[in-house]
């Protein structure tokens, strides 16, 4: 799959040492059919550990209609000269539900 997205929200809040970001997504099957999501991170700067929720909104053709969610920790690589540029490493579980079966 590939995919494309738009980062809507980010949050630093340099006191606690915690940076705060919303996403939305949308990820291309090869045969063209579309599936939604949304991503909230939550990452401790000390730590560099993060907190990630991704949540299923939907789709077209076989995802249309599709729900559910992936939580999952990751560990993240980052670049001080750009503190919005990292690299994550991520391990989780979650489900993926079909509104109908083709």
């Amino acid at each position: 799959m590939d995919g494309t997205g738009v980062i809507d929200n980010v949050v630093v809040d340099s006191v606690a040492g915690r940076v705060a970001v919303n996403a939305t997504a949308t990820l291309i099957a090869a045969n063209g059919d579309q599936l939604f999501l949304s991503i909230s991170v939550s990452l401790n700067l000390t730590t560099r550990l993060a907190e990630e929720t991704v949540t299923f909104t939907g789709g077209t053709g076989r995802f249309a209609g599709a729900s559910g969610g992936v939580s999952a920790v990751c560990e993240t690589t980052l670049d001080p000269a750009s503190p919005l540029a990292f690299e994550c490493n991520s391990q989780g579980s979650g489900t993926l539900t079909f509104a109908h079966s083709r």
